[in-house]
């Protein structure tokens, strides 16, 4: 099943901008959001439950994205919406805590247009 609503918070423009085209162009009927910093996503937190999908950025100024991730799983709204990690900062302990934290993916950066495309798929489908 495709994805309505798809959230992207993520720092970087470019990559920002070059994951929101990647999605507007697999999902071309799903609604995309992007969002710079974290916390713009926790002023609208309570409406967590509209998403069907967060791509996250984990190094993000203010809040970490493993702080977002855990804040969306402990709520009951947000816990079964999928989250896909993303981090230029690729190490065996971050991946683990992030996963520990709910994300249900983990993609290093720089990555593959492909791979992103595939884990996105998996999450949505």
């Amino acid at each position: 099943m495709a994805p309505e609503r798809i959230l992207v918070i993520e720092d970087d423009p470019d990559v920002r901008d070059t994951v929101c085209g990647a999605l507007e162009s697999v999902f071309p009927d799903a609604s995309v959001t992007a969002l710079a910093d974290g916390r713009e996503f926790l002023d609208t937190f309570s409406a967590a439950a509209v998403w069907d999908l967060i791509i996250l950025d984990l190094m993000l100024p203010g809040i970490s994205g493993v702080e977002i991730c855990r804040r969306v799983h402990a709520d009951a709204a947000g816990r079964h919406i999928p989250i896909l990690a993303m981090t230029g900062y690729d190490t065996p302990e971050m991946e683990k805590r992030v996963k520990e934290a709910g994300a249900a993916a983990y993609l290093a950066k720089p990555f593959e247009m492909k791979d992103f495309v595939r884990i996105v798929k998996r999450l949505v489908g």
